[in-house]
């Protein structure tokens, strides 16, 4: 298969591709952001107790985050891509196959 037929079976990367993949990355930030608070809190040694604990919360907070929020960010997506697919033909116009951003061999 030559280079041309592939350029021309490319389907574009739709924006709601994008918006799934940014919404994980916003929760990976999320999550890791809560850690790096407590890690600093450590390094600066504050000796308070009650900031102490509060940190260890929010430690925990963000640790645990990652899965909730992965998990509420999986259900919201799906939610959404089951909408697109139902309206498929407003959004996608003549493309009838579902694999987005790929070549179609």
């Amino acid at each position: 298969m030559n280079q041309i037929s592939i350029v021309e079976k490319y389907i574009p990367t739709h924006p709601h591709i994008v918006r799934n993949a940014a919404s994980y990355l916003l929760v990976f930030f999320l999550q890791w952001t809560c850690i790096l608070i407590y890690n600093f809190s450590s390094i600066f040694e504050i000796n308070d107790k009650l900031t102490k604990t509060y940190f260890a919360a929010l430690l925990i907070l963000g640790i645990n985050f990652g899965g909730i929020g992965n998990a509420m960010v999986y259900i919201i997506n799906e939610y959404r891509t089951q909408i697109i697919e139902e309206n498929s033909d407003n959004l996608m116009g003549s493309f009838s196959t579902k694999t987005y951003g790929s070549l179609d061999c």
